[in-house]
């Protein structure tokens, strides 16, 4: 021990070196939790990513091959289209994958009554805008750091709302909607419609014209998908989405062919239990019907089907059908006699 330092100095080093040690372990110790934190919400937030959409893949399949004839048809030159992505990720990791200065087209899902986003990067909006303006094969160079025009922006989004056509076009045979667009947006913090947090369906394009080409993005969010999720995720190997004609025909043909007990009523006639006790052999039960025309129906398991008149035919009793039993019209009867 050092004879010229007072011992209160020494005891107070101490604490400040305990204090720094202390504060230390803490930040070590708040740095883990922090880290455990953020996994454990990753790990919450993605649960429910693991729900596969089958149907998706017949979608994204009639998606290429309508977007290929449709851009054709609309910019008189061919075109090539490939799937570059597709997969499920959270909605915030689609926005920041986004390459930078993407033209961003915001459409309303109707009557889904949500929205999606379709995406192209600047190479993608360059090659538009030489496709329709009729550029030389050679792409012309742009400055990559200017911002879009308005000609530009307009061609560029005419083409993204073709692409949400085809995509409601797509989705005809699981249901009716259309994608109408909103607005165009470049920057990502205005186009968050919906939570960091939810699963989002990323179909990523690769579209490439003779003058250039780029990516097309379209993100759609598990909540914009909610109306038609059951039928996403049921299981179909065709276009047909769940008609088999063989199995209709076999179906229609078991049906035909079961059997079924069908009961002759002449009458029913309401009687007390005193009534049933006194029958006795030989008594006679009255009917309130015609003898000329006496009037029968024909049931299946308690339910009236038919009815006609009662009559004879090789001998046997038969029941000749006029029309088919009106229960609506025997219910307001029944009604009004009571």
């Amino acid at each position: 021990m050092d004879e010229t330092t007072p011992p209160h100095t020494q005891d107070e080093a101490a604490w400040a070196g305990r204090a720094e040690e202390g504060d230390l372990a803490g930040a070590v110790m708040g740095g883990r939790r922090q880290a455990a934190s953020e996994a454990l919400s990753k790990l919450t937030d993605s649960a429910g990513l693991h729900e596969r959409l089958p149907m998706m893949d017949v979608i994204v399949d009639r998606l290429v091959r309508l977007l290929t004839t449709g851009l054709r048809q609309f910019t008189s030159h061919g075109a090539r289209i490939n799937v570059a992505d597709y997969s499920i990720h959270r909605f915030g990791d689609v926005l920041q994958s986004l390459p930078e200065r993407s033209l961003i087209n915001v459409a309303v899902a109707e009557p889904w009554d949500n929205k999606l986003l379709i995406t192209a990067d600047s190479d993608m909006v360059y090659a538009f805008v030489d496709v329709l303006l009729g550029s030389p094969k050679s792409a012309r160079m742009f400055d990559p750091s200017r911002s879009y025009t308005s000609i530009e922006r307009r061609l560029a989004g005419r083409v993204l709302d073709l692409v949400a056509d085809n995509l409601a076009s797509a989705f005809e045979p699981i249901s009716k909607v259309s994608f109408k667009s909103e607005r165009l947006e470049v920057n990502q913090e205005f186009v968050v419609i919906c939570r960091e947090s939810n699963p989002t369906v990323m179909i990523d394009l690769q579209v490439d014209f003779e003058c250039g080409g780029g990516k097309v993005r379209i993100a759609l969010p598990y909540v914009t998908l909610e109306p038609v999720r059951k039928k996403l995720v049921q299981m179909f190997t065709s276009e047909k989405f769940g008609r088999d004609p063989a199995w209709e025909r076999h179906f229609h043909s078991e049906v035909q062919r079961t059997e079924l007990a069908i009961t002759g009523v002449l009458h029913e006639r309401i009687v007390t239990l005193g009534e049933v006790a006194g029958w006795k052999p030989g008594m006679t039960i009255s009917l309130p019907i015609s003898v000329r025309k006496p009037a029968a129906r024909l049931m299946c398991n308690g339910v009236p089907l038919y009815e006609g008149e009662m009559g004879q035919s090789g001998g046997s009793l038969a029941i000749k059908v006029e029309e088919a039993t009106n229960l609506e019209q025997e219910f307001i009867d029944a009604l009004l006699s009571d």
